[in-house]
């Protein structure tokens, strides 16, 4: 939306860079790269340094830093890209020096502090590894529990259904903002697999009250039903969806397992 009303501002570029950069999807990085290339700062020395390390140009992602911290010597994200670029050529030395130097410009400085433990550990000092990862868990708070969801995710990836559940309840349950929104999507996909009905609508229940994810959640509910022999109030539930998230493909998923635990072929296709 800031895009549309400021199509040419190179602070909202940047950002929308970042998003993709996040989301790895990096045609999209250089189109946005492309629409600022005529400009020199730091912020666009950054995305064209990141750029070239997604492309395994490290020599030249290197020289893009640099120039970024000549414009702007206190850029953390400069020294800290620096950093790393600098640990992936082996040499340590100067790559602990721009670590440290991003740590003190933003001492919640993430890759800073991974960097500097995975030097540290080749090193062969791991108590200051250790130190090091400690310090990046607890840097931003919501790192770790964004952790330990991707951790359930993969569990339940497994066919470990119990590990998965004894991590997401607490952290779906506990109100805290996008977490508990992330937790409760992952546990709304993991409940159709307990194969305990019962037990899983229960959890359901104490679900609905975040408000997230309604159209997940509606379906879920109609196939734990279904599983449940339940077929009436399943396709009630059906109903409801269909009127309200016929767009959403998660509904849409849960609608198909529903209808074909019910053996309703013609629907189902």
């Amino acid at each position: 939306q800031g895009r549309q009303m400021y199509p040419d501002n190179p602070g909202l570029i940047s950002a929308h860079y970042y998003l993709f950069h996040m989301l790895q999807k990096p045609e999209k990085c250089s189109e946005l790269l492309a629409l600022v290339q005529h400009i020199e700062n730091d912020i666009v020395l950054m995305m064209k340094a990141r750029t070239a390390m997604w492309n395994s140009k490290w020599s030249e992602s290197e020289q893009y830093c640099r120039e970024a911290i000549a414009y702007n010597p206190e850029s953390s994200m400069a020294w800290e890209h620096l950093g790393m670029l600098l640990t992936h050529k082996g040499e340590h030395k100067e790559a602990k020096s721009a670590a440290s130097f991003a740590l003190e410009l933003n001492s919640r400085s993430v890759p800073s502090l991974r960097n500097l433990a995975k030097i540290a550990t080749a090193e062969g000092d791991s108590a200051a590894a250790s130190q090091f990862s400690q310090r990046a868990e607890t840097a931003v708070p919501y790192l770790k529990p964004l952790s330990e969801i991707r951790k359930a995710n993969q569990m339940y990836s497994v066919g470990k259904v119990d590990q998965a559940m004894k991590i997401l309840i607490p952290l779906a349950t506990a109100p805290s903002g996008v977490i508990q929104k992330t937790a409760v999507h992952s546990l709304l996909m993991v409940l159709p697999g307990m194969e305990k009905p019962k037990e899983a609508l229960s959890l359901l229940q104490q679900l609905e009250s975040s408000g997230f994810h309604p159209d997940l959640l509606i379906g879920v509910k109609a196939f734990l039903l279904a599983e449940d022999g339940e077929f009436e109030a399943a396709n009630q539930i059906l109903a409801e969806g269909e009127a309200k998230y016929a767009d959403s493909v998660d509904f849409r998923v849960l609608q198909i397992r529903t209808l074909g635990k019910q053996n309703q072929k013609d629907k189902v296709e």
